[in-house]
């Protein structure tokens, strides 16, 4: 009347699987799977070496500076650099007394922070072509605070050392300075090695 199914016991299943013909087929596809994982293991590990990573960061910094017509084409297209840094904004000491601050970072401590920031920009202007600033917030030598991080492209013959001089006589910062400056390598610069270690 009915169909009834018959489950094969533990042991049965064990004899059926052994005398199954995918046996070899699942071995090698296993082998397969695993081999695919240790190449790709492998090419992870050879790319993230830092001597093989150089060349990424430049192309991640290399700056195209491109101009366009209204009518949308090309007016000129040159190649640039950049140089990225933080300064204290309205945020970063705003609820401490000056007395509260460590004497090291009193200078981030903005009392006019519009006037002083309008400042920075014409000063800014002096070594760059353009530049934008953002709010951020992150952690760094000084521990947790606000502050803007900035982007400028600098003009041709841009001295670092200089800026550092003159960054730290503007903000009246006593201590060390942190730029973050781009590896640029020569394929981006149709030729002329412009490296920076």
């Amino acid at each position: 009347m009915g169909t009834e199914t018959v489950r094969p016991s533990i042991g049965e299943t064990a004899i059926i699987l052994n005398k199954s013909k995918f046996t070899p087929l699942l071995i090698i596809g296993a082998i397969l799977i695993a081999a695919i994982f240790c190449l790709c293991l492998a090419i992870v590990y050879i790319w993230a070496k830092p001597e093989n990573t150089k060349h990424v960061e430049s192309i991640v910094s290399a700056v195209t500076q491109k101009r366009y017509n209204s009518d949308g084409t090309l007016f000129s297209s040159a190649q640039g650099e950049q140089i990225q840094f933080w300064t204290p904004s309205e945020k970063t000491y705003k609820q401490e007394n000056i007395n509260e601050i460590p004497e090291e970072y009193r200078w981030q401590k903005l009392s006019l922070p519009g006037d002083k920031l309008a400042e920075f920009e014409k000063f800014l202007a002096k070594y760059s072509t353009g530049w934008r600033r953002q709010e951020i917030y992150g952690s760094g030598r000084s521990g947790n605070k606000y502050g803007y991080w900035w982007v400028i492209t600098v003009k041709p013959g841009f001295d670092e050392n200089s800026f550092a001089a003159k960054y730290s006589n503007f903000w009246g910062n006593a201590d060390t300075v942190y730029f973050e400056l781009p590896i640029v390598s020569s394929t981006h610069l149709g030729g002329q090695a412009n490296n920076r270690l």
